[in-house]
Parts: structure tokens; sequence; C-alpha cells
């Protein structure tokens, strides 16, 4: 299992509107609005590298209004 924390930046006024088109896909656990150098952070719980490349490459990048992403892949889950 692969675990993924997406930053998202979008055109201005669409926030609201891709974080909850992002939400609607099965391997995102979380999506939420921020403040700062992104406008949306998702996390996502995947199979595989390849099946994080697909959501990133060919559903998250795809979607009208996103202007750059930033992927951060968790090595090791501490509680």
């Amino acid at each position: 299992m692969v675990t993924a924390f997406i930053m998202v930046n979008v055109e201005p006024g669409k926030e609201a509107e891709i974080c909850q088109e992002v939400s609607k896909h099965s391997a995102v656990c979380e999506t939420d609005l921020t403040y700062g150098e992104f406008d949306i952070l998702v996390k996502v719980k995947v199979e595989s590298m390849d099946a994080l490349n697909d959501f990133v490459f060919r559903c998250l990048r795809k979607i009208s209004g996103i202007r750059e992403t930033t992927t951060v892949i968790v090595a090791e889950y501490v509680l």
C-alpha cells in the first residue's frame, strides 16, 4: 500500500469545485482546502506506485483548473 500527500495549486476561484471533484475518486482518503503555498491538500492510498502514477498523471492532472501538483510519498507510518 502506498500513501501519499499531494499538494495542489488551482486557478483562483476554483478551489472548492476542484476539491469536491477530487474527493470523488476512490483512492482519495481526504481533501482539504488550505492557506499558504498550496490551495488543496489531498491524501491518497493506492495499491502500488503504478496506481499512484495513474492517479496523478491520468486523473488529477487532467482536471481542468489544476495548475500544479507536488507529491510527497509516505516512507513509514508512525503514530
